[in-house]
């Protein structure tokens, strides 16, 4: 059983005055651009999947953890998650987030990414599949409820496996707005 949640948000574009900066699918509708680029530009293809193991889960008491950082598209992510909610879903559902590490004032990035719980046993995995601007003033964005803790501690669902939960970030698409 896969539970999967949604949530797109990314705004019209201004054609006019806003450059774009993909790093998946530009190469192939442009590739005149990427050949007269050099390592370090701001066009870079790029995806990636990052895997993180909370250990001793049901002995965590902060509010709230980050992962270690990760870089995907030049920039650099971290996983936030509420071991037991966050806002209206405090108490109730585990919360996961993408975290932006180090947003810049002055850029946004965008990003397709997919946030999952994942399960050892046959039994499915949580996910969470998500399109967000990110930048200084709205550095994360993920699920209040990507699984309610009721399924979080059911041992036969399997999500906790030896009091450690697996929690990935799969980020298929990085763009600058500058």
């Amino acid at each position: 059983m896969v539970e999967e949640k949604s949530n797109q948000n990314m705004p019209a574009a201004d054609y006019a005055s806003d450059l774009y900066v993909s790093v998946s699918g530009l190469f192939d509708v442009f590739p005149a651009i990427s050949a007269n680029l050099k390592n370090g530009a701001l066009f870079k293809r790029d995806s990636g999947i990052y895997t993180y193991n909370i250990v001793k889960f049901s002995k965590l008491k902060q509010e709230f953890l980050h992962s270690d950082a990760f870089v995907v598209g030049n920039c650099n992510w971290k996983l936030e998650f509420y071991p037991k909610g966050f806002g209206q879903q405090k108490g109730k559902s585990f919360s996961l987030y993408l975290l932006l590490a180090e947003p810049k004032n002055d850029i946004k990035t965008y990003a397709e990414y997919k946030l999952s719980i994942k399960n050892p046993k046959p039994l499915g995995y949580a996910i969470y599949t998500g399109t967000s601007w990110f930048s200084s003033t709205n550095p994360s964005c993920g699920s209040d409820n990507i699984l309610s803790l009721k399924e979080v501690h059911n041992s036969s669902r399997g999500f906790l496996e030896k009091d450690a939960m697996v929690v990935q970030a799969e980020i298929s698409e990085v763009a600058k707005k500058l």
